[in-house]
């Protein structure tokens, strides 16, 4: 998953290094409360149906993780850099923090490693 272009997207990579810094300005047309909003929904219909009858600190099942990714990164799919000509997309790093801590056993990314194909679903 290296980076084309990567001379050009070096920049953007700074921005999100930390991965709790949200604000990034560079992409200013990416709504990260709407994204926030659209995973508390699903969490909130969800979480409460999956967890009737399972154990409370029980891992959640693939399709809920898929679910609650799919959320995020379809509908708001932040380009790494304008005109490299690539396909990949950041996947915004609030997707993972959620996943996290909603049991998902999903790992941070850093770096080149950010960069990742799009899902099917668009």
């Amino acid at each position: 998953l290296i980076a084309r272009g990567e001379g050009v997207c070096r920049r953007h990579e700074e921005d999100l290094e930390e991965c709790g810094m949200l604000d990034y300005t560079v992409y200013d047309n990416v709504n990260i409360q709407q994204a926030e909003t659209q995973v508390r929904q699903i969490v909130a219909s969800e979480i409460p149906r999956w967890k009737e009858g399972k154990k409370a600190n029980a891992p959640l099942p693939g399709d809920f993780c898929e679910q609650l990714f799919r959320a995020v990164t379809c509908n708001l799919l932040i380009p790494p850099c304008e005109g490299d000509g690539s396909e990949r997309y950041r996947k915004p790093c609030r997707a993972y923090q959620y996943a996290l801590e909603l049991g998902c056993g999903w790992k941070m990314q850093f770096g080149d490693l950010a960069f990742a194909e799009p899902p099917d679903c668009y």
